[in-house]
């Protein structure tokens, strides 16, 4: 669980590590922008349809819900990696690593993968890139796979 005092003194804790919490974290990700807004473009629903699902494990993510996120960011691209659909900006951002499961790039990876490790895990093949995490696209909802993807756009946008 990661917890940080903002500004105020407010101790806040990251949603994503957490569920449920409406606070949002004052990690790197939810830091003010250089335009003065506080936190990140996820907040905005991009392509899907968040009442049809809402929160985690209420409704199935799928490959197409990835395909829609990912094409809706600024400079996204698709094509094949390593025989699977991938999504880069200026580096992989996501791909589909197997049936239902995504890789994506995060800060967070050993806070989700405890935390959750049903739906956040990866394997020995990536310890050496310590920013890859394997999602099960059936245990994340439309919000939570959003915001994951704006994440790792972030990441590999650098």
């Amino acid at each position: 669980m990661q917890t940080t005092l903002d500004r105020g003194g407010v101790t806040r804790v990251c949603e994503r590590a957490t569920r449920g919490i409406s606070e949002r974290s004052n990690c790197h990700a939810h830091q003010p922008t250089a335009h003065g807004t506080a936190g990140r473009a996820h907040h905005r629903p991009i392509s899907l349809d968040v009442a049809r699902g809402g929160r985690h494990r209420d409704s199935v993510t799928t490959e197409d819900d990835v395909r829609l996120i990912c094409l809706a960011l600024p400079g996204v691209t698709e094509r094949l990696s390593w025989g699977r659909p991938a999504w880069f900006v200026k580096t992989l951002m996501a791909r589909m690593w197997e049936e239902d499961v995504l890789t994506i790039k995060t800060h967070e990876r050993d806070v989700l993968a405890s935390a959750e490790p049903d739906a956040y895990y990866w394997t020995r093949h990536h310890d050496r890139s310590p920013l890859l995490l394997l999602v099960r696209l059936g245990q994340v909802g439309p919000e939570e796979l959003e915001e994951l993807l704006r994440d790792s756009h972030r990441i590999a946008s650098k």
